[in-house]
């Protein structure tokens, strides 16, 4: 809902049983697929570069160290 001076109030209860309605969406970081405790994300991939070598200013840097973990893997390890 738009509030006087353009605001927005969006409703906590709608908005997450929209994310849970999630499944399959291309999303710019790949396929997502909500799960009911709110992660979306299938996949996170941690990465260390060596300043100023980022990736934003210099294409193609490579990190210093990089690791992907699944949303499975994060979720089990309590």
């Amino acid at each position: 809902m738009e509030l006087p001076g353009g605001r927005l109030l969006i409703n906590r209860a709608e908005l997450r049983r929209a994310m849970l309605d999630v499944e399959g969406y291309k999303g710019m970081s790949g396929t997502l697929t909500c799960v009911p405790n709110g992660d979306c994300a299938q996949a996170a991939r941690i990465s260390v570069y060596r300043a100023p070598a980022w990736p934003q200013v210099r294409p193609g840097a490579r990190p210093v160290f990089s690791r992907s973990f699944t949303l499975a893997e994060v979720t089990a390890s309590g």
